[in-house]
């Protein structure tokens, strides 16, 4: 396993509060850094990365300098709006923060098609990784989680370098009572999500959390031959009037992935790397 000292401790990057649950033994054991890219507002404009916060407390972790800086609903105009910066500068931000703290790896949501944030936080990881790798001169690995189907990922997946951990009962009981804790906090439809899930998988398999080390995502290659669950998703929100305009994976995200493999190959672009908040 890594070292967990101050100076090499892994970065994580997550999509959404909430997501750390999906990590909550591996996040006690490491105590890494912790970066969340929105609030979790979602589409009622209620925020709940103040809960986040507390499980991270719990845990014994203190909330990045990126954490909660953005709501859902500005993330989404970003990507309809075409602002490829907006994505490259919070690449920048992380490739910089990498080398700066001395990371010596990143951990981040894996793309799986089922939400636009998770597959940009996807990207973003994967990009800062390669770039931070080429400017300091090491290697800095991208490590990704599932967040939907199996907690241990893809079987075909599974490679001698991921890293996992396995909970002993009362970090298993402890993980699974603060995801029902979580979803209570929220709403009916996040709690019932997660009954779902242990339903589905039972208790034992949430002992089990693997960061996958075959991370390397060609984000066109990966959708060439099915729509996204998001797509989808929002296709059926429009039709019922929910949406006025849907996130599409080749008008909206494909250009902002192909804009983060310029950043990660090292051109230069005029772009300015702070990121000021839109």
């Amino acid at each position: 396993m890594h070292s967990n000292s101050s100076a090499d401790k892994p970065l994580v990057l997550l999509g959404h509060p909430g997501h750390e649950l999906r990590i909550y033994g591996w996040l006690k054991k490491t105590q890494p850094e912790v970066w969340v890219i929105t609030d979790g507002s979602g589409a009622i404009s209620e925020p709940r990365i103040g809960l986040s916060k507390d499980v991270l407390q719990s845990l014994g972790l203190t909330p990045g300098s990126l954490f909660g800086a953005y709501t859902d609903r500005e993330i989404y105009t970003l990507v309809l709006k075409g602002e490829l910066d907006f994505f490259v500068k919070m690449a920048m931000q992380v490739a910089s923060h990498l080398i700066s703290g001395g990371h010596n790896f990143i951990v981040s949501d894996a793309s799986e098609g089922y939400n636009p944030t998770h597959d940009l936080c996807c990207l973003i990881a994967q990009s800062a990784a390669q770039k931070a790798s080429r400017d300091s001169g090491r290697f800095i690995p991208h490590y990704t989680f599932p967040l939907t189907g199996h907690p241990d990922g893809d079987t075909t997946q599974h490679a001698p370098a991921d890293i996992t951990v396995t909970l002993d009962e009362e970090m298993g009981g402890a993980k699974i009572q603060a995801a029902l804790n979580y979803a209570q906090s929220v709403d009916g439809t996040l709690l019932k999500e997660v009954q779902e899930t242990v339903e589905r998988f039972g208790t034992e398999i949430f002992k089990n959390e693997r960061l996958l080390s075959n991370t390397a995502v060609d984000y066109e290659n990966q959708f060439s031959s099915q729509v996204p669950f998001y797509e989808q998703h929002g296709e059926r929100r429009m039709a019922n009037g929910s949406y006025t305009e849907v996130i599409k994976f080749r008008k909206h995200m494909l250009p902002i992935a192909k804009a983060l493999y310029t950043f990660a190959a090292g051109e230069n672009l005029p772009i300015d790397a702070d990121l000021d908040h839109q």
